[in-house]
């Protein structure tokens, strides 16, 4: 049983590299989100989605911004929820572009649209994390090029920069400026804010 932190010290925790609280806290918290998903779709017999791998792509993450995206969680929001949030998008980033290499597609059931207060938009996607991408494009961009079109082609169809910069007929870096900006400002805290972690 850990020892009970603040979430302050948690994230200093983080900061100094302690062993200890990483481990009860980074990984601990990670579990629960991994064990939700891996039950629903064997995602530890998937090559590239046992738990470690995925664990260790969003600490590095993290560990490159200072761990500050878990200074910016809501004070109505636990630390331990904000970070099965954060995991669980990097989850889902896993599963499309596992999808994307594998050629099939994960049915991730209706809980999703039952949380959402969602528009109607044309093209009805069953994954939810498609959805979530259509659905801030209609909330936060009223479905307005170019945002919307670098949105869904780089997060849903796995275009690169350069090939979404010939579309638009702007610079690769242009387009990813927009994008990473985006994801930032709009679409992780989208997210974190909107999506049920049971």
């Amino acid at each position: 049983m850990p020892r009970r932190l603040s979430d302050q010290d948690i994230i200093q925790g983080f900061r100094r590299g302690d062993n200890q609280i990483t481990r009860d806290y980074f990984y601990g918290y990670c579990q629960i989100a991994y064990l939700l998903y891996d039950g629903r779709y064997q995602l530890s017999q998937k090559p590239g989605l046992d738990f470690y791998s995925l664990a260790h792509k969003y600490y590095l993450d993290l560990l490159l911004h200072d761990f500050v995206q878990l200074e910016d969680h809501s004070e109505r929001v636990s630390l331990k929820t904000w970070m099965v949030k954060g995991f669980l998008f990097v989850i889902w980033e896993a599963i499309r572009d596992y999808n994307r290499e594998y050629r099939h597609q994960i049915d991730f059931g209706e809980d999703f649209e039952k949380k959402m207060d969602r528009r109607p938009y044309e093209e009805h996607n069953s994954n939810e994390f498609n959805q979530s991408i259509e659905e801030i494009c209609v909330r936060e961009f009223g479905n307005k090029d170019p945002e919307c079109l670098i949105l869904r082609k780089i997060l849903i169809e796995g275009y690169k920069a350069k090939e979404v910069a010939e579309i638009l007929h702007i610079s690769p870096s242009a387009v990813s400026q927009r994008y990473r900006k985006m994801r930032d400002e709009v679409v992780l805290p989208y997210l974190k804010a909107h999506l049920y972690v049971a």
